[in-house]
């Protein structure tokens, strides 16, 4: 893995560290109050009727202190994942609303051992790649803004060239209010569930301009009238990249801005605007 020199490498022969007792430790660098780790993995195929999870051992963490993790996939990466917090029992205790969305975080009010795990919803194997990025704050210093997209609307069938109605919700999850009112909502077409590779077809980018910035737990619903790309057919999803300029900052959860539609647009040709995409030139009869 390339993309991983000089960063601490997941030991995970004959899935090894698929629980808590072989979970590989982390190695941490302090940075003042503040602890922060980086460490390159895989999920690898099943095989002996075992899924893979990648288990790391965060340590022994006192209470008022928070957890952050968060994923980085590389560009040839296949792997859609899930970022879980566990304790010493094994038990899920990460407070992000959205583990799918590869990040977690956790308060932590008990002191323990905490666990990052890593599994994949879809995707295993030799590309199958990550790059774990973990830190500890002590929880009174902490203020940060955590936008996400969630509630991304489409209609469930549509034409080529038709124009359609989108919607969705963006959300501060964070602590903190946004320093900046204005940024842009980035709308994508893509054949496949993975943002951001080479199938991706942009429709459109809307303004959010707030009075003020968007403070902790408050959100904004948007939409946009769209018209769908000519000669295009088949089942599309709809992303949404929330401050696709990343104006606003996020601390480790730039990479959850995301949101993708629950289900399928089923896209079908409209045969005149096929005709005018290929610039076809119909003979006259007479």
């Amino acid at each position: 893995m390339n993309l991983a020199r000089g960063i601490q490498q997941e030991t995970d022969a004959n899935y090894s560290n698929d629980s808590t007792s072989g979970a590989n430790a982390l190695s941490w660098t302090t940075n003042d109050t503040h602890q922060t780790a980086t460490i390159a993995g895989t999920i690898m195929a099943p095989g002996d009727s075992r899924v893979d999870a990648d288990y790391f051992n965060l340590g022994g963490i006192p209470a008022g202190k928070t957890i952050f993790l968060s994923l980085r996939l590389p560009g040839s990466s296949s792997l859609n994942p899930v970022l879980e917090v566990r304790n010493s029992l094994n038990n899920i205790v990460s407070i992000a609303y959205d583990p799918s969305a590869a990040v977690a975080r956790l308060d932590v009010t008990s002191p323990d051992t905490y666990y990052a795990v890593v599994l994949g919803s879809s995707g295993s194997g030799p590309d199958a790649q990550y790059l774990l990025d973990a830190s500890i704050w002590p929880t009174i210093e902490l203020t940060f803004v955590d936008l996400s997209v969630s509630g991304v609307t489409i209609p469930a069938s549509a034409s080529s060239g038709q124009t359609v109605h989108l919607a969705w919700t963006v959300e501060n999850h964070g602590t903190a209010t946004t320093g900046v009112a204005t940024w842009y909502d980035r709308v994508v077409l893509s054949s496949n569930e993975r943002y951001g590779d080479g199938d991706d077809i942009p429709l459109t980018s809307v303004q959010h301009t707030g009075l003020q910035g968007l403070g902790a737990g408050e959100h904004y619903t948007a939409g946009a009238d769209v018209q769908l790309p000519l000669g295009h057919s088949g089942n599309y999803w709809i992303f949404v990249d929330t401050d696709q300029n990343n104006v606003v900052f996020e601390y480790l959860y730039e990479g959850n801005n995301i949101g993708q539609s629950a289900s399928q647009m089923a896209i079908a040709l409209t045969p005149a605007a096929d005709l005018e995409a290929r610039d076809v030139s119909v003979p006259m009869i007479g």
